[in-house]
């Protein structure tokens, strides 16, 4: 049959395919081409935006992201990674402050530095909420081997978890916060003109210390507890940790802890074998564990002594916004705790603090409301070591006499969220001598006075 010159050509031109089949081809590859192509520009449209990012700031990814929005995670990870991995060195000298000298070599080897000075090594991030990673605590370490205080530099976005902000508020770690305004320091708000300030700056002593930025208003829809307890164990084979730590959880949060790992984010499912097996292989080193349950983070540290294992537990529990008869019973319950702790144990001290906070715990570069203690047990081997008569501060300061009768501990009720305890906390510690208690218990001192800015009642 002959064909048509028309219908030649549309047969050459579908390889005497079928009409259906060859349209089916026709299209697939439509697609392949529009996804190849679709791959391409997103790739250039995610360069160009994490570069103009770099210059232009947040504005510019968004304007570029409503064009591309595909594009829009992809472009902020390199823009992240570009900030906090390459910058230059021109840059972070200028984050770092006028008259501030980066050490070109740097004053410590470890990939998480940024820049230092003298008597510093710092590091730098933009993440929103600020994890105890590894990679910081190795820092935090290697820092301190160096004799060089760890300095850590965020944006005034950036919030800590409770175990960041705990470890960086010892003495040889410091949180410094940059801002359109300036430099301050993340915990006190005290005004600093470079971040090497950090290390020298003076107490604050007027409000014109300290940088407005920090005075503004925080979250504060929660009643926050702090609770921490320093407890004796024997020996590792007849010690399990972790116990006060499971105790408080179930009494405050009314669920079992859930989490436990040696940094965040905790991976690993609740279990005292695991973590005092974990614990015991640091030995004879100390241990640093994070553990934690909903509305609830824990820090458990322990070290080795002649006096056989000490375990610290410091505990931050939300107790969402309860109405004033649960917040007396909720400070009953802390009462019981700390009571069943020298029935059951053997502590050296404990202190439950709480305040007005955020309810998911994490800690902002402002102010916030101050903490007011609650209660403080002094335990039967504290009071050994400090040579105090248990029974005289019992008497004096109408403690509650607990633990066993042989080895009596005080429990001295203080105050409550209104602060009126500071001033019979003092006169506790005065009675005992803050330095030898904190010989005596392993509390830290930051654990022992009140925070800048506590008023007392005259």
């Amino acid at each position: 049959m002959d064909l048509a010159p028309k219908d030649v050509v549309t047969a050459a031109g579908r390889g005497d395919l079928p009409l259906p089949l060859y349209i089916v081809f026709v299209v697939v590859g439509l697609l392949i081409g529009a996804v190849l192509v679709t791959l391409l520009v997103t790739a250039l449209v995610t360069i160009i935006q994490a570069r103009w990012l770099s210059l232009r700031g947040k504005v510019g990814w968004v304007v570029g992201c409503l064009v591309f929005p595909y594009a829009m995670p992809m472009s902020w990870h390199i823009y992240q990674w570009r900030v906090e991995r390459t910058a230059g060195t021109e840059a972070r000298q200028a984050r770092a402050g006028p008259g501030m000298t980066e050490l070109a070599a740097g004053p410590v080897d470890h990939p998480e530095l940024d820049f230092g000075g003298e008597g510093f090594a710092a590091t730098e991030t933009r993440t929103p909420v600020v994890f105890l990673d590894a990679g910081r605590v190795s820092f935090l370490e290697t820092a301190r081997d160096a004799g060089k205080r760890a300095v850590m530099v965020t944006d005034e976005i950036s919030v800590l978890t409770p175990a960041l902000a705990a470890v960086w508020q010892e003495p040889d770690a410091a949180w410094v916060v940059r801002s359109t305004a300036g430099l301050r320091d993340g915990f006190t708000g005290r005004r600093l003109t470079s971040v090497g300030d950090v290390l020298t700056a003076a107490p604050v002593q007027a409000i014109d210390d300290v940088a407005v930025d920090f005075l503004r208003p925080s979250s504060a829809d929660a009643v926050h507890v702090s609770a921490v307890v320093s407890v004796r164990h024997g020996t590792w084979e007849t010690t399990q940790l972790g116990g006060p730590a499971a105790a408080l959880a179930e009494l405050t949060t009314g669920s079992p802890l859930r989490l436990w790992g040696p940094y965040e984010p905790l991976g690993r499912h609740w279990d005292r074998v695991e973590l005092t097996k974990f614990a015991k292989e640091q030995a004879p080193g100390p241990a640093r564990l994070l553990v934690a349950a909903h509305g609830l983070a824990v820090i458990v540290q322990v070290r080795s002594t002649r006096s056989g294992l000490e375990e610290m537990t410091e505990a931050h529990v939300s107790l969402g916004a309860p109405s004033p008869t649960g917040l007396d019973d909720q400070h009953a319950r802390l009462l019981s705790w700390l009571t069943t702790l020298a029935d059951t144990a053997m502590p050296l001290a404990g202190l439950v603090l709480a305040r007005r906070g955020r309810d998911d715990l994490l800690v902002p570069p402002r102010l916030t409301p101050r903490p007011a203690p609650i209660a403080f047990l002094i335990g039967p081997p504290a009071f050994d070591a400090m040579k105090v008569d248990v029974d005289d501060m019992i008497a004096r300061f109408g403690a509650i006499r607990v633990g066993g009768p042989n080895s009596v501990g005080a429990l001295f009720r203080l105050g409550g969220l209104d602060g009126s305890g500071w001033d019979r906390w003092d006169e506790v510690l005065e009675a005992v001598g803050r330095q030898q208690l904190a010989t005596a218990t392993g509390l830290s001192l930051r654990h022992l006075q009140a925070p800048a800015g506590v008023r007392r009642e005259s």
